[in-house]
């Protein structure tokens, strides 16, 4: 069987080999000449700790050009932009969704600015997303979003952190379009 992978529109379904590597995504979204924007995320549970407390919470690794596609302004702060997602490693920023935001930081507007623990590695807290959204994962309803560039500490899972520019990568198949 050839183990190619070979893209899928469909999120979380499947054989995993029908999944997109995140070039795939890369060049899709670049070439796309029919939608307005694409976008990928992908689910992911992470450790996060903050005034030394510590909680596993679900979270959303997202591409810098997520909030912006689909229309949505900050509750508090900012959110993720295309330069938040330039290069590996290099931007530790996270969002907090709004209903995390209130129950674990007490809707505190001071929180903007600080620095939570991710999985061991502190990133700063750029916003807070917009009250009535949870996810573009129907049914999902993660605590923050994370950058894909931060993927490599967000994600100590199944995904291969050093092939974001590996076309072919089976390590890179969980991005889902």
């Amino acid at each position: 069987m050839d183990r190619r992978l070979l893209g899928s529109a469909s999120s979380f379904g499947g054989d995993e080999y029908n999944y997109f590597s995140y070039p795939m995504y890369k060049d899709l979204r670049d070439q796309n000449q029919v939608f307005a924007g694409m976008l990928a995320a992908e689910k992911t549970s992470v450790g996060l700790s903050w005034h030394n407390q510590a909680e596993n919470k679900d979270a959303e690794i997202v591409t810098g050009n997520y909030f912006q596609l689909l229309g949505l302004k900050p509750t508090l702060g900012r959110l993720l932009t295309p330069q938040d997602d330039t290069a590996k490693n290099a931007n530790p920023v996270a969002v907090l969704s709004y209903e995390y935001w209130k129950a674990r930081f007490t809707a505190s507007r001071d929180v903007v600015g600080q620095a939570v623990l991710i999985n061991g590695h502190p990133f700063t807290v750029l916003g807070v997303a917009p009250e009535n959204f949870q996810s573009a994962i129907g049914g999902y309803r993660p605590g923050l979003f994370i950058p894909v560039s931060m993927v490599e500490i967000a994600d100590t899972g199944d995904g291969a952190p050093d092939d974001l520019n590996n076309h072919q990568s089976s390590g890179s198949h969980w991005w889902r379009g």
